[in-house]
């Protein structure tokens, strides 16, 4: 028996990659929402000059019901202080808005369902409550091949390559470590359906 996760919650990285791979729409073959933490959202989207930013925008603005923005008092301030200072240097405020969304998980999620955290940055597993027991840890590659083995998208290698083509390379430095729930480990992929 497993449970399956009820939400993906993406850092700045696994948006960016997937922008640029023009498989944003690849999350929603999960079909569970998916949350974006304010201040990264803003991070990422801030400048069309960014890579994937416009892509990114467009697919939150068309997507309101998938896509959730989710609030912290981090990502609160930082906008406060961009209307009084807009050059303010906010370094490292997406992964304080993270850890406090990840720290008050309970009231945003049901406190016993498992999260689904897809990453790319190292430093994400720095972050104390992404090894708790409820998190589901798993790289934007093995998120993409996951969809692959699942007959979902054609090939994930071939989302990689536009991405690498372009520039940016993946985190190779991630892996997939489901959450461990009362129902056993938690899955993430949506049921196969059931032939005949």
């Amino acid at each position: 028996m497993s449970r399956r996760v009820e939400i993906i919650m993406p850092d700045a990285g696994p948006l960016i990659s997937l922008a640029m791979g023009g498989a944003l729409d690849t999350l929603l073959l999960v079909d569970v929402p998916i949350r974006i933490v304010d201040q990264v959202l803003y991070e990422v989207t801030k400048s069309d000059k960014y890579p994937g930013a416009k892509e990114v925008k467009e697919f939150v603005a068309a997507h309101p019901k998938s896509i959730l923005k989710t609030d912290t008092n981090v990502g609160r301030l930082a906008a406060m202080e961009r209307e009084i200072n807009p050059n303010a240097n906010q370094r490292g405020l997406g992964d304080a808005a993270v850890a406090e969304f990840m720290g008050r998980l309970d009231e945003y999620i049901a406190s016993d369902a498992p999260v689904l955290l897809v990453y790319e940055d190292g430093d994400l597993n720095s972050i104390r409550i992404t090894h708790a027991r409820r998190v589901h840890l798993i790289g934007t590659r093995e998120f993409l091949v996951g969809l692959e083995r699942s007959k979902l998208i054609p090939s994930a290698k071939e989302i990689v390559d536009r991405v690498i083509g372009l520039g940016r390379n993946p985190s190779t430095r991630t892996s997939e470590q489901p959450a461990d729930t009362d129902q056993g480990p938690s899955v993430w992929l949506p049921p196969r359906p059931r032939l005949g």
